[in-house]
């Protein structure tokens, strides 16, 4: 049996609510430099390219943007 993965997976997982177990993202505010914890969610991501992150502080309300990446990938895993 011969398998073969072309290309990269792309465009948006379409879910409201696409939650990120296991992961941690403490936010510090560049304005006031109060920190807390940000959501483990994001809402439609696209994958493999940047993603603006809309963050707003709790303390001061600032408001600001950062990017990330929501890496997919596939791959082939062998039995023997």
């Amino acid at each position: 049996m011969s398998i073969e993965i072309i290309g990269q997976p792309e465009g948006e997982i379409e879910v409201k609510r696409f939650y990120l177990s296991g992961l941690q993202i403490n936010v510090t505010c560049p304005e006031c430099g109060d920190s807390y914890l940000w959501e483990n969610y994001l809402s439609y991501p696209d994958i493999n390219i940047p993603i603006d992150l809309g963050l707003a502080c709790h303390e001061c309300d600032y408001n600001w943007t950062e990017q990330i990446i929501l890496n997919v990938s596939v791959e082939l895993v062998w039995y023997s």
